[in-house]
């Protein structure tokens, strides 16, 4: 999906509508916020099945959690506390500037919000979106690592 993503942002430059790219970009929010959680329920998916989470004093919290939504910092960072309290100071020490991170995270997340409930995001810039996909796919990769270590 990432690379469907890049090739969008790419063709960007090609709109020369204002009002047709600014729908463009909303689109594109909304599919960066989709790769997030797609992305993350993979991870939680991968841990769901490890002989370690069948161990783990978390099974039963995570077996019974459903879907993510609106994956906001403050609704992932519990889900990784229930699990082990080391991701976090993992990822705090994997990724140099996590604070950019939560930001990139919680900025395509109330993004989408606004975009789908209706309301006017006319601010979206292109660079601001590769930054942010570029942020949220590190710390992906970055959880994948040590979700693998767990």
């Amino acid at each position: 999906m990432k690379n469907k993503i890049e090739g969008l942002l790419e063709k960007i430059d090609k709109i020369n509508d204002e009002e047709l790219s600014s729908h463009f970009l909303n689109y594109i929010c909304v599919l960066i916020s989709g790769y997030l959680e797609t992305e993350l329920e993979k991870v939680i998916s991968e841990y769901k099945k490890s002989k370690h989470c069948k161990h783990h004093e978390c099974s039963d919290k995570i077996s019974s959690m459903q879907k993510i939504k609106n994956a906001k910092w403050c609704s992932i960072r519990p889900i990784f506390m229930n699990i082990d309290d080391k991701i976090l100071s993992d990822l705090k020490s994997s990724i140099n500037d996590i604070e950019q991170t939560i930001s990139s995270i919680d900025n395509i997340v109330k993004t989408r919000h606004n975009i789908v409930h209706g309301k006017s995001v006319t601010n979206l810039m292109q660079n601001g979106l590769i930054k942010d996909l570029n942020n949220i796919d590190f710390f992906i990769n970055k959880l994948q690592e040590i979700f693998k270590k767990l």
